[in-house]
């Protein structure tokens, strides 16, 4: 994939496909090793079926982790709480009285 890829999109974008693109590969390993270890037994289009849904399922479940964690609200850390209440502070004999943005 990087020999494709590097002289056609660069060096970075290459980089963040293979750095990204990890976690699908091994349910796609996970995935060749239930067809190993199905074909003997159910036969080819059985093992196909279930590695195929071995793939599938494998990515779907990070797909699912990745979004939970994209919707997850976090709470304000009690400096960011503290900043915001001490933004309006006017110190007695301080020339700067507002905080510059």
């Amino acid at each position: 994939m990087m020999l494709i890829l590097h002289p056609r999109i660069g060096g970075k974008p290459t980089a963040a496909v293979i750095a990204n693109g990890g976690w699908g590969l091994i349910g796609f390993g996970i995935a060749i090793a239930v067809l190993q270890a199905a074909a003997p037994r159910f036969g080819s289009a059985i093992a196909l079926s279930l590695a195929l849904a071995t793939c599938i399922g494998w990515n779907l479940g990070l797909w699912w982790e990745r979004a939970k964690e994209a919707c997850a609200v976090s709470k304000p850390s009690f400096r960011s709480d503290a900043k915001h209440r001490t933004r309006n502070l006017e110190i007695p004999g301080l020339v700067l009285r507002t905080i510059p943005e």
